[in-house]
């Protein structure tokens, strides 16, 4: 039975001693790796992962988290540097040339030999559904919304929003006077405190943005704040809260 098979067997435990062993838990899949492993064989292990990966629909599976032995040099795409990790946050793959890669972004891949891959200890993902998980979704949920809460303007603005307005959890905050300049921030804090209608559009190379608001028939002050790739109708899509701050609400 090859290795993918016994995977989607009803084992739970799959044990190479030499090269890594496969553990299966209720809401965790664990691949652990033995010191000295070769490349081959590492990249065997992580098309398991890729296996269970595939199948995230039906077991929920996040995104893997990497644990090293020791402090490791992974370079990062985003932060456009080579930085230090103990864990780190990413996806794995395989290219159209069977090159094993990693990504964080989804947009571009590295290739394995940028980052210390001798020195993983193990990978791991956890089920969206365990305890665990969402536990910290509903703190982190709480803790955003009382930040939104406290940042409203008034008790005119956004009036109809509760914490079950946002599906996502996560801490999606943005100033948009890192956009505007100052002469139409201060046009829109007038317009917040006077319940004016505006809109400002502000185009870059790579992003067009836009802000707007307006007093609704039902008597609350709407905003919202957009970016959106260039010369396209999708992007992020945040409500204004305040002059200043707008929080994340979807992505089209």
């Amino acid at each position: 039975m090859s290795l993918i098979s016994r995977v989607r067997s009803e084992e739970t435990t799959i044990s190479l001693e030499d090269f890594f062993t496969v553990r299966k838990y209720p809401y965790r899949f664990v691949i652990e790796f033995k010191e000295g492993i070769s490349l081959e064989d590492f990249k065997i292990g992580i098309e398991i992962l890729l296996y269970e990966t595939k199948t995230v629909r039906t077991h929920g599976y996040l995104r893997p988290v990497t644990y090293f032995r020791k402090h490791s040099k992974v370079y990062h795409s985003r932060k456009r540097k080579t930085i230090e990790v103990t864990e780190y946050d990413c996806r794995y793959f395989i290219s159209t040339k069977e090159y094993l890669c990693y990504t964080q972004s989804n947009r571009t891949g590295l290739l394995i030999d940028q980052m210390e891959w001798q020195n993983i200890d193990r990978i791991e993902m956890i089920n969206k559904n365990s305890p665990d998980v969402l536990n910290s979704q509903h703190d982190n949920k709480e803790k955003m919304w009382r930040k939104i809460e406290n940042a409203l303007y008034d008790d005119v603005t956004w009036t109809n929003l509760t914490k079950d307005s946002f599906q996502d959890s996560g801490d999606k905050f943005y100033y948009i006077s890192k956009i505007f300049d100052h002469q139409i921030m201060k046009e829109i804090e007038d317009a917040f405190a006077n319940k004016k209608k505006f809109r400002f559009t502000q185009n870059r190379q790579k992003r067009d943005f836009s802000v707007s608001g307006y007093l609704g028939d039902d008597g609350i002050y709407k905003a919202w704040f957009s970016s959106e790739y260039k010369d396209s109708a999708n992007g992020d899509y945040y409500l204004l809260l305040n002059p200043n701050l707008a929080v994340f609400y979807l992505k089209a």
